[in-house]
């Protein structure tokens, strides 16, 4: 990047993914003037030819990132210039005492404020991490164990990785747990059962389901730093999301099968990508927390008992969604249409009490060529299936046991649907016609005949499960396709009264 002047992609307030990985040196990039990468995740130590081919660099700003190590004395090679470099909020252990007597670094301050003036030193801290005015004056702590590195920002002591999982096996009842190889001994918190490390030896993730966990795990958990991932799946645990606004590398959360009954606070988990709380005891209207969980990709709040309907906006702040999962709740209200959602192509709603046509543009954005996945059986559904589906390639859609009353006949050669059930039985591998009945309502490899109801127990919509208990069944009810394939045999439509079997 030769002619590259500034690059900026720093994530200071608002939230999404931010940068992971090393430092680049940038050391082909002789006209950079400035670099904004602060607020992300990058890690390990800055490069000793960082900036090495740069000329007229200004400002350098790495705030609050995970750097590590000494700032590489190569750097003062800029002595004589007007330059900045902004390193608070990391694990830096070494600044070179040379640098702190560049009178013109930091826009002139480290002519007063010495090394402070470029980071507050070790045990000592201000609100910015170094001294810039009488509002930022490096204060010593008054503990000797906080401030551990340059550029602190508080004198607060954080614990220990290991003192943070230790107040998590003693809090939890960690004797009762049905696996806990490592814990409360003298080995490596890497090697703990359930722990994963990144290669500096810090938690990455959090891997506990089905352990037997109970209480109320400690909110000093989202401390962990670089805390990736946490499952405590089917566990039965009081959960808190207390300080989760801490967990600011969190993406994956499973508290499915926790008897949770409550989200409140869960808002401040932004960074969330993957969130499954299925099979728990939520009740009420969807939780509108949930919407500000901006950068979610897959939601699981399935087998609860949510009620209630969705705004017409519902999901357009979770433009990222690609998979949701609320089937078996009571939720009710029109089907959405997720055209917000350009990369969806999971949804279950399934038994649930969902009403109205399917939108025509249900899925209208999702790419033609996406493996979608659809199921809204066990629901109220009425009307046709859209015709506008017709653009899916391959397509899985449930639909039985619904008021559904016709299908685009165009709709019932689609060979990549319904794993092919369509190209061997046509319509019928979408749904059963009304009059009939399978266990799936639709014919399938395993279930390959729709059976005709009996003349007092027919039913007028598609996809049924059972013949008992429905409304008497009326040709003029349904509508009108070519043929259809019913208990093996060929039936042709003459007329909305007349049908000629073959």
């Amino acid at each position: 990047m030769p002619n590259l002047r500034l690059f900026s992609c720093f994530r200071r307030e608002k939230p999404g993914p931010k940068l992971e990985g090393t430092l680049p040196a940038f050391d082909m990039a002789p006209k950079l003037t400035n670099l904004w990468i602060d607020h992300n995740l990058i890690h390990g130590t800055i490069p000793v030819d960082f900036l090495s081919s740069s000329h007229d660099i200004e400002l350098v700003s790495l705030d609050n990132n995970r750097l590590v190590g000494a700032v590489p004395f190569e750097l003062n090679r800029y002595e004589s210039m007007p330059f900045t470099i902004e390193l608070s909020g990391n694990r830096i252990s070494e600044l070179p005492r040379e640098m702190c007597d560049n009178a013109l670094w930091m826009n002139g301050t480290v002519r007063e404020n010495r090394c402070d003036a470029i980071m507050c030193d070790v045990n000592s801290a201000s609100p910015l991490g170094r001294h810039v005015d009488d509002n930022s004056e490096c204060q010593q702590c008054e503990s000797k164990d906080a401030a551990l590195f340059f550029g602190s920002t508080t004198c607060d002591i954080k614990a220990e990785e290991r003192d943070i999982l230790l107040k998590l096996y003693d809090s939890c009842e960690g004797v009762d747990w049905e696996v806990k190889d490592g814990w409360d001994t003298s080995e490596t918190i890497c090697k703990w059962y359930g722990i994963t490390c990144t290669k500096f030896n810090t938690v990455h993730s959090i891997r506990l389901g089905g352990n037997n966990i109970r209480n109320t795990p400690p909110k000093e958990l989202f401390d962990l730093p670089d805390l990736h991932v946490l499952w405590l799946h089917s566990n039965p645990i009081t959960f808190r999301f207390v300080n989760i606004e801490s967990a600011t590398s969190l993406s994956d959360l499973r508290l499915d099968a926790t008897g949770m009954t409550s989200v409140d606070g869960i808002s401040r988990a932004p960074s969330l990508v993957d969130l499954n709380l299925r099979f728990n005891l939520m009740g009420g209207s969807f939780p509108s927390e949930i919407f500000q969980l901006t950068n979610l990709k897959t939601l699981s709040l399935g087998d609860n008992n949510l009620t209630g309907t969705f705004p017409d906006d519902a999901f357009a702040s979770l433009s990222r969604l690609r998979v949701l999962r609320l089937g078996s709740n009571q939720l009710s209200g029109m089907l959405p249409s997720f055209r917000e959602c350009k990369s969806i192509n999971v949804v279950d709603l399934s038994g649930n009490r969902m009403s109205g046509p399917i939108p025509d543009t249900f899925f209208d954005r999702t790419s033609v060529n996406a493996n979608v996945f659809v199921d809204v059986s066990d629901n109220q559904l009425s009307g046709f299936v859209p015709l506008e589906l017709d653009r899916f390639v391959s397509l899985t859609l449930y639909l039985r046991e619904n008021r559904i009353t016709g299908i685009a006949k165009e709709l019932c050669d689609n060979v990549g649907w319904n794993d092919g059930d369509l190209e061997t039985f046509g319509c019928s591998g979408l749904l059963c016609p009304p009059g009939t009945w399978n266990n799936f309502g639709r014919e399938t490899e395993n279930e390959n005949t729709c059976i005709p109801c009996q003349s007092s127990q027919n039913s007028i919509y598609y996809g049924q499960t059972s013949c008992g208990d429905v409304t008497s069944f009326s040709p003029t009810s349904a509508a009108t396709v070519d043929k259809l394939h019913v208990g093996g045999l060929w039936v042709i439509i003459l007329s909305p009264l007349l049908m000629l079997w073959i």
